[in-house]
């Protein structure tokens, strides 16, 4: 059989029946209302079609890059799983950041790559020098980083990109965070989406920003594998990508509400956060020492109605992540559960 990810089996496929009134866990910003009233359906086929052809022509006026750097995907992960293919072969290496989004192995492990890690700190300098320790044909980070929530800048990207043949940045809650499209390198592969941002993993598109050639390449392993966005769903991106803007600026807003009572936190509980929410909706939370295991806090907590993601599938199970950009009334009082084991 082949490797498949826990992350994704718990999340999507969940074994639990226990409702939390205070969901802290979720990185997904909720679904606004109201977004859509009617969707005219198009019959054709999608690559063919002129639903393709409006988001490419909006994506690029999003981004900025002009159409043949752009390539729709069945959301980012489709997008990962198309351009880790597209730049490998099996037996090569690919270096993944530690802690990480773990699907990210997996389906490297399903390519039949081989994977090392480096161990990401906050601390660029030092990032950078456990990353020049290994060696790999393509390296792998998102930013920001999940679980953690740590940033890297433009150039900072620029900096670990020269390290390598290939470098991916999944950039899907980059415009939550910092409110930028992208920070990637032009050389790099840029993976974004809707979900993530705008809250709308039902709708399943997302993008590749790359070179053209790579694109080609990541295009060529999607029509193999039958991976097309189905034209419904991008005739309902087309309706939804003019509010980009607005959608975003109210997700941030609702983070924003939330940062002074995370501040405070902080304040009264120094280093247990992985970053001073400053900027972005989700971090890590050090578990209190009482616990053994992210999974026995999170257990814990939940009896309460609290729930937060354990850290353990991100390869961090001394911390959990937790998000803010939450409904400020539900933010304080789950906040005040978890500060009682401090």
């Amino acid at each position: 059989m082949r490797p498949y990810s826990l992350y994704l089996d718990s999340v999507k496929n969940p074994k639990s029946t226990l409702a939390c009134e205070f969901d802290l866990a979720g990185s997904t910003p909720p679904v606004p209302a109201n977004l859509l009233k009617t969707v005219t359906f198009e019959a054709d086929e999608s690559r063919r079609s002129h639903a393709l052809k409006e988001v490419t022509r909006q994506l690029s006026k999003l981004t900025g890059n002009p159409s043949n750097r752009i390539l729709t995907t069945v959301g980012s992960s489709s997008g990962f799983l198309l351009a880790l293919a597209a730049v490998t072969k099996p037996g090569d290496t690919v270096v993944i950041e530690s802690p990480t989004y773990e699907p990210f192995v997996q389906t490297a492990r399903f390519l039949g790559l081989k994977v090392k890690h480096f161990k990401r700190t906050g601390e660029f300098e030092r990032d950078l020098a456990n990353l020049r320790k290994v060696r790999g044909h393509a390296l792998v980070v998102s930013n920001p980083n999940s679980p953690t929530g740590w940033l890297y800048s433009a150039r900072e990207l620029a900096t670990l990109a020269k390290l390598f043949d290939y470098t991916i940045v999944d950039e899907i809650f980059l415009p939550v965070f910092a409110n930028e499209i992208s920070r990637a390198p032009t050389s790099a592969i840029a993976l974004s989406g809707l979900s993530k941002t705008l809250g709308l993993s039902s709708l399943r598109v997302g993008w590749i920003q790359a070179p053209p050639t790579i694109l080609k390449a990541c295009d060529q392993q999607g029509l193999n594998l039958y991976c097309d966005v189905p034209t419904l769903p991008l005739v309902a991106a087309g309706g939804v990508l003019p509010r980009w803007t607005e959608i975003v600026s109210a997700s941030r807003a609702r983070a924003d509400q939330n940062r002074p009572l995370i501040r405070r936190f902080n304040s009264e509980n120094p280093n247990c956060l992985s970053h001073d929410f400053s900027e972005g909706h989700f971090g890590t939370l050090e578990i209190p020492r009482r616990f053994k295991t992210a999974a026995s806090f999170s257990k814990e907590i939940a009896r309460k109605s609290v729930k937060v993601a354990s850290g353990e599938s991100f390869g961090c199970p001394d911390s959990v992540r937790i998000s803010i950009n939450v409904e400020p009334a539900k933010f304080a009082r789950a906040l005040e559960i978890i500060a009682t084991y401090y």
